[in-house]
């Protein structure tokens, strides 16, 4: 338990220095996650349940192969907020 000892949510930042830093890497994490994880809700809807994805400019359901690659685009940005924050978490200082 003494990891996610100093992520607390609603907490006012730090005044500027590492504890900022490591503040700021908890949030990433925690919006990495979020952000994967629906992406991930999406894809599987998408390829397991059979759901299309549909493209409201087009006025037309995604191919698989567009679905994957929006899937791949968002899955990158969320696994680089995740990376980000994870590396802040393990390698700042906690004071």
């Amino acid at each position: 338990m003494g990891f996610f000892s100093d992520f607390r949510i609603f907490e006012r930042p730090p005044k500027p220095g590492p504890r900022l830093f490591r503040w700021i890497a908890w949030r990433w994490l925690a919006l990495g996650f979020l952000f994967t994880s629906l992406i991930l809700v999406f894809a599987i809807s998408h390829f397991i349940g059979g759901e299309p994805i549909y493209y409201v400019n087009e006025k037309r359901n995604l191919t698989d192969a567009e679905a994957w690659d929006m899937i791949l685009m968002f899955l990158s940005g969320g696994g680089f907020f995740f990376i980000a924050g994870l590396l802040g978490v393990l390698y700042l200082p906690e004071h």
